[in-house]
């Protein structure tokens, strides 16, 4: 059982567009790879095969404005929150004495906040898009998908931990606006016997 520091490997770069009846402008800064914390409990003890259930949270921070015509002009600093859980089977691709590389693949969830762009805030009409608190709460959705992950752990003898390094493509449409899915990286520490 461990945590496991996480970054979820995209970027968006800023994005303005024009609001319902082009009487208003809305503009969103660029996006940085979220990072976050994680937990996972993995059983090795099973032939041939390894069992992983993990749990991350990741985050990244974006400047939101609406400004329109009439003088109305609305900021805020938005989060991209994202919970991800996964289960996956793993099979060793070699083990030498303290290291076991593998590769794997399961199911895995998320629940996120949508990022604003022009098809996310389409059917919102002007009040509601210079509405901040209603834009938090309309934004948040949840996705189930796949994943595919190529890992490594390391347990040295004798002592009771091991560290884990992790690439796992999650295919999980749309988090990550017209994009079918996403890179998370992890690196974790666990106890283990």
């Amino acid at each position: 059982i461990g945590l496991n520091f996480a970054q979820d490997s995209f970027t968006l770069d800023g994005d303005t567009f024009n609001g319902p009846g082009d009487i208003a402008t809305v503009t969103r800064t660029g996006i940085d790879e979220p990072i976050g914390i994680g937990g996972f409990i993995y059983l090795t003890v099973i032939p041939f095969i390894d069992f992983e259930v993990g749990v991350n949270a990741t985050l990244s921070i974006y400047e939101y404005s609406y400004t329109d015509i009439s003088g109305v002009d609305e900021q805020a600093e938005l989060p991209m929150v994202k919970v991800t859980w996964n289960l996956s089977a793993q099979r060793p691709i070699f083990k030498i004495p303290t290291i076991r590389v593998y590769a794997g693949g399961g199911i895995n969830g998320s629940t996120y906040t949508k990022i604003v762009t022009m098809e996310t805030m389409a059917n919102l009409d002007p009040d509601q898009l210079a509405d901040i608190d209603y834009i938090k709460e309309e934004l948040g959705v949840s996705a189930t998908g796949a994943h595919v992950e190529l890992g490594a752990r390391f347990k040295p003898p004798i002592f009771p931990f091991s560290l884990t390094a992790n690439a796992r493509y999650n295919f999980i449409k749309d988090l990550v606006p017209n994009e079918d899915g996403f890179l998370t990286i992890s690196v974790g520490l666990a106890f283990a016997i």
